[in-house]
């Protein structure tokens, strides 16, 4: 997240330095070959706006980014379930880096799990959506925890 205002630059070559640090290996990979080219050879100066554009950030506020970036995690802490964060987090962070195949037979697998009845956060999502009222997910505790098992985030108590 970013202020409007906020400035950003890829400055090393107004500086006559490379791409330092991994960025070479990174940006393209954020925001693509021809946009990284265009911000490390410029050095042009960018606000905000153009990082959200850009996929460097995410969202662009006015004011306070801090209260504004607390907000939103209270958003997700009030209507989503922590189990299924948790989840799309390990796969989003995982599946770009496996083989196709792989990555698709483990969501196959999450999503067969997902929707078992021992799955309380899916009986729940399913029944507020129902009963027209928001979700009443449990948090993750040492009563109600996620495990991690042979490379998958499974509630605890469920069963595969």
């Amino acid at each position: 997240f970013a202020n409007k205002a906020a400035k950003f630059s890829c400055a090393f070559s107004k500086r006559g330095l490379v791409a330092e640090y991994g960025t070479s290996f990174l940006l393209p990979r954020m925001i693509g070959t021809g946009n990284a080219m265009m911000l490390l050879m410029s050095s042009d100066i960018f606000l905000g706006d153009e990082a959200v554009r850009l996929g460097l950030v995410q969202k662009c506020f006015d004011g306070d980014v801090l209260e504004q970036t607390v907000a939103f995690a209270r958003r997700l802490a009030a209507n989503v379930s922590p189990v299924s964060m948790a989840v799309m987090k390990r796969q989003l962070w995982n599946h770009p880096r496996m083989e196709d195949q792989q990555a698709l037979r483990e969501s196959v697998v999450l999503m067969h799990t997902s929707i078992t009845p021992q799955n309380s956060d899916f009986k729940e999502g399913v029944r507020s959506f129902i009963e027209k009222r928001p979700a009443a997910f449990r948090p993750v505790s040492k009563d109600n925890p996620v495990i991690v098992t042979a490379n998958l985030l499974i509630p605890a108590g469920s069963k595969l």
